[in-house]
């Protein structure tokens, strides 16, 4: 049984950490993550995948990123406490949940993660599966399972931004990130993400976590725009999906082949 988390010791320290969006819930690309020194997978059991309430899928996908020496981020699709449970049962270490309106959520899905909660009994249950070795429960068991899960939320809606400082002062908060195109469209502005109103919510939402401590993550799709997320803050950065990059990477090459076969007909 493992209960390092490599995500939460990285932010904990104030280094960058870096993942890939596995949109294709590939375990071959999982493995493939731990050749390139990628410290996470990025799944997004929201909008796609399995059902998070799928055990066997889950802690395949974990077995595999263990086994590559990765980390795993977890999206879920609801601020639900027992989802959360049964996920970090399964050994996922790092979740994120979306759509936070209320520091009330926050606190109830941090909660549900903890065996110990802000001085108070938490309300994790013992889970029995592969990740504690079946209910292998040594001594200090609890303290090193409360000490190595990361809980993550998505700020993407008015509510949100209107409450993020009660929301950001929840003990135990891991990380936040900023759901820009949710927040576009709450906002009334789908995908046009220079409106001012748009761009003031998202630099409120960077200020208030920079004031209060709390680690700031998003996606980016190349490296420039990595270098500008690190020099504005964040530090827990998608630095890609595996789709886009295979697209973008056989796009170039077809292009260049072609670019070739033209030179030679000339």
């Amino acid at each position: 049984m493992r209960t390092e988390n490599i995500v939460r010791g990285r932010l904990e320290r104030n280094e960058p950490v870096f993942g890939v969006r596995l949109r294709s819930f590939s375990t071959t690309l999982l493995q493939v993550l731990g050749q390139v020194d990628v410290e996470y997978g990025y799944l997004d059991l929201e909008h796609a995948g399995f059902s998070p309430y799928d055990s066997t899928s889950l802690e395949n996908v974990q077995m595999m990123a263990e086994s590559a020496g990765i980390g795993l981020v977890v999206r879920l699709p609801a601020a639900e406490p027992s989802m959360v449970r049964k996920v970090i049962d399964a050994g996922i270490r790092t979740i994120i949940v979306p759509r936070i309106e209320t520091a009330k959520e926050v606190e109830r899905v941090v909660c549900a993660s903890r065996y110990r909660y802000d001085g108070e009994p938490g309300k994790r249950g013992f889970g029995t599966g592969p990740a504690n070795d079946w209910g292998v429960r040594p001594d200090g068991y609890t303290e090193r399972e409360d000490e190595s899960i990361l809980v993550g939320i998505m700020l993407e809606t008015r509510s949100a931004v209107e409450n993020v400082q009660e929301i950001v002062s929840i003990p135990e908060l891991g990380f936040v990130k900023i759901g820009a195109g949710d927040l576009s469209v709450s906002l009334g502005h789908p995908q046009e993400y220079e409106k001012p109103e748009v761009q003031d919510a998202i630099e409120k939402i960077e200020r208030v976590c920079a004031e209060n401590d709390v680690p700031l993550g998003r996606g980016v799709s190349n490296v420039e725009s990595a270098r500008k997320a690190m020099n504005n803050g964040y530090t827990l950065i998608d630095i890609g999906g595996d789709v886009e990059i295979l697209r973008s990477t056989l796009k170039n090459r077809v292009g260049e082949l072609n670019e070739t076969e033209d030179i030679k007909s000339e």
